[in-house]
C-alpha cells in the first residue's frame, strides 16, 4: 500500500496485523510484528516528510515513527535490528537530534554495511527535504569512517 501511495491503507493493514498478533510470543510471529512496527514507523516518517507546511504535525509524526521503531526493536533478535536502527537514526536526525542520530547510524552501518548505506541513501531521497542533504553528508562521513578499519585489514 505504501508503494502505491496509499499510506493510510498501509497503516491500517499494519494495525490489523498488530491487533491480531501483537501479543503473540511465537518467534515467527514476533518477527512479523517487528516488521509491521518498522513498516508502520517508516510510513509515518514519510507522512512527516510530506507535512513540511505544518511543523507541529511533522514533529508529532516523527515522534510517533520513533516510538514504532523502538517497539520494533523489542520484538526482533539483534540480527534484525540493522534497518530499524537506520530508521531510528534517520528519524532522530529529522527531529534535530543529530548527536543521537550519529551514534545509531554508525552502529547500523557497522552491522548493515553497504546494503544499509544504500537503503539509507535511497530513503533520504523520498520526498526530499532540505535537511536530507545534511543527513546524506553525515551518512557519507560515517560510511567512510566505518569502512576505514576494513580497508586497513586488507
Amino acid at each position: 500500500m505504501g508503494q502505491l501511495q496509499q499510506p493510510e491503507e498501509a497503516i491500517a493493514a499494519y494495525d490489523e496485523l498488530l491487533g491480531r498478533f501483537g501479543g503473540s510470543t511465537e518467534p515467527a510471529l514476533q518477527k512479523q510484528v517487528a516488521n509491521a512496527l518498522n513498516g508502520k514507523g517508516f510510513t509515518i516518517l514519510l507522512q512527516a516528510k510530506n507535512s513540511h507546511d505544518n511543523p507541529e504535525q511533522k514533529q508529532n509524526l516523527l515522534q510517533t515513527a520513533l516510538d514504532n521503531f523502538a517497539q520494533a526493536l523489542t520484538r526482533t533478535p539483534t540480527e534484525g535490528h540493522t534497518i530499524i536502527l537506520g530508521n531510528q537514526a534517520y528519524t532522530l536526525f529529522l527531529l534535530g537530534r543529530a548527536a543521537e542520530s550519529e551514534l545509531l547510524l554508525k552502529a547500523a552501518l557497522t552491522l548493515g554495511g553497504q546494503a544499509l548505506y544504500d537503503a539509507e541513501l535511497a530513503d533520504s531521497r523520498i520526498h526530499s527535504l532540505p535537511e536530507d542533504e545534511g543527513f546524506r553528508i553525515l551518512l557519507d562521513r560515517l560510511w567512510q569512517e566505518t569502512q576505514a578499519p576494513m580497508a586497513g585489514e586488507a
